[in-house]
């Protein structure tokens, strides 16, 4: 399969078993040991990518970091470019939620550069513009985020989807950062604008943030009243069973405004609701936030036993949260670990299996489609470094009659004979194959017409030395072999192995057709008006 035809399969896998995680991950698991079997390196680094992605909503970093981790090793050198943005963008999930913000920005930057370099349009380019402008904007910068944002939102519209969740999403992002670097009236003015289609977002939580950020924009300009009104709208709003972190964040900050005005009826509101927020989110930080509300409460109502409590508790907190983080970053250290094992090993075993599977199973010499392969890369080093490839054609003389006289075992043992003989020249710059029946093929590179010729001789003084008998064959009666030789300068006109192999068949139909038992090299002499003329020359050994 092409490498999208993989994808799309995969894709397909993931996508029909979304309700069974269980098979959804077996499933995965099996087209990994399918792509080990196959030596398919980028089959096993798309099923790793689905992998971690099973474990997304399940905001499991660490699943998702070590299968992200294996998927980028697999798919890393590709030219999938989506795919590749895609595993980075999992990575900055994986290392955010870890808590590592230097490693969720570089990946992010790196699934950024990748969209911008290769002018990746869609959904995925608005998802690593997103996700960089919440870094940016956590590093404290409010320009660059603002500006990606915005990128985000012409996106939207000019889809046409009418997608007013993300719209809303965006915008209230641009608003955050427009009040962040003190520009109100800016922020004032996206949140203006939104007003005219609130109403159309779905999502009631963007909704209720949307009236709560408006609320703290009113506020900070110190128009109480418009603040009060907003943040009784967003009161109206606060879902029941759904808890997302923003909506806490901005209660918190509007609770000081609260306690500051002595706005207990509202301030209230606000305690019950994070009461409520503490006891269903568990998490350190979530918990921290909900302490520092509850402390200047109850240290502005006179209640300084309730706010000890409290304080207490942020400091227990504190030593937790930092226990946390040194805990959660041996546990990504030991998975980082584990994963180059993991891989080293994974890559071990594939090479043993693509060595098997390179291999014709009788002789162990190269099989047809390594032979391509390892032509095309002969040929690649031979052009850089302006030498010249060889080609040894080899045919067993009267082999039909060795069959038909001592029947097939016999036969079969004559061609293992002649392999473990061509073994026994094979270098980095000599390999041989099995082309077939009872002929062999065998390449070269970097290496003179002497040389090549050589090697030619003494196979077939080996093969002659070993005496085996073949009643049939009047050159001695014995097992002999005809070869072609030929050994080509590399130029840009030479296009593939094919022309060489064919060169090299030309000088071997000639052997054959001379007595056989012999050795044919075919030379290309330039005549007068520059054409080819062939001349084969006799090789005595």
């Amino acid at each position: 399969m092409k490498n999208k035809q993989v994808i799309e399969y995969v894709e397909k896998v993931f996508n029909d078993n979304e309700a069974n995680l269980g098979k959804q991950r077996s499933l995965l698991e099996g087209l990994i040991q399918q792509g080990q079997k196959e030596g398919n390196e980028f089959l096993i680094g798309v099923a790793y990518f689905y992998m971690s992605v099973s474990y997304y909503d399940e905001s499991d970093y660490i699943n998702m970091l070590t299968n992200a981790l294996k998927a980028i090793e697999f798919i890393k050198d590709t030219n999938e470019y989506k795919l590749i943005a895609r595993v980075y963008t999992i990575l900055g999930y994986a290392y955010g939620l870890q808590g590592n913000f230097q490693l969720e920005y570089t990946n992010h930057e790196k699934a950024y550069q990748i969209v911008k370099k290769k002018r990746i349009k869609g959904t995925l380019l608005v998802t690593v513009l997103n996700n960089l402008a919440i870094c940016y904007h956590e590093l404290g910068q409010t320009s660059t985020p603002i500006k990606f944002y915005q990128e985000c939102i012409d996106y939207v519209k000019e889809s046409e989807l009418d997608n007013y969740d993300d719209l809303a999403m965006y915008s209230l992002n641009i608003a955050e950062c427009y009040k962040d670097s003190n520009n109100v009236d800016k922020a004032n003015e996206v949140l203006s604008l939104m007003e005219k289609w609130i109403d159309k977002v779905s999502f009631i939580p963007l909704v209720c943030d949307y009236y709560l950020r408006y609320s703290i924009l009113s506020y900070h300009v110190n128009d109480i009243e418009k603040g009060n009104i907003y943040l009784d709208k967003a009161f109206e709003l606060i879902p029941q069973n759904i808890y997302p972190h923003p909506i806490y964040d901005d209660l918190m900050k509007i609770s000081k405004v609260l306690i500051n005005n002595d706005d207990k009826k509202r301030v209230d509101i606000i305690i019950n609701l994070m009461t409520n927020y503490s006891n269903i989110k568990k998490g350190t930080m979530e918990q921290l936030f909900v302490c520092r509300t509850m402390v200047n409460y109850y240290i502005h109502y006179g209640n300084n036993e309730k706010a000890s409590f409290y304080q207490n508790k942020i400091e227990e907190l504190y030593e937790e949260r930092l226990n946390e983080l040194k805990n959660s970053q041996l546990d990504v250290y030991n998975s980082v670990k584990k994963v180059e094992k993991e891989i080293s090993l994974l890559k071990k075993q594939m090479k043993k299996s693509e060595v098997l599977l390179a291999l014709e199973p009788m002789t162990k010499l190269l099989n047809r489609a390594s032979l391509l392969k390892v032509s095309s890369e002969f040929i690649d080093y031979s052009y850089k470094k302006k030498c010249c490839v060889g080609a040894i054609f080899i045919d067993i003389d009267f082999f039909k009659e060795c069959n038909d006289t001592y029947g097939h075992a016999v036969g079969d043992d004559v061609i293992k004979t002649l392999a473990n003989i061509c073994k026994e020249f094979e270098t980095n710059d000599i390999k041989f194959a099995r082309y077939g029946g009872d002929e062999f093929f065998g390449i070269t590179r970097n290496l003179s017409d002497e040389k090549v010729i050589e090697v030619a001789c003494n196979i077939s003084k080996k093969i002659r030395e070993m005496n085996i008998p073949n009643k049939n064959n009047p050159n001695g009666h014995i097992v002999t072999i005809s070869s072609g030789v030929v050994n080509v300068p590399i130029t840009r006109n030479t296009d593939t192995i094919i022309e060489i192999a064919n060169y090299a068949d030309k000088a071997l139909y000639y052997a054959k057709n001379n007595g056989k038992n012999a050795i044919y090299q075919l030379r290309y002499d330039i005549i007068e008006d520059n054409t080819k003329r062939a001349s084969y020359i006799k090789i005595d050994c």
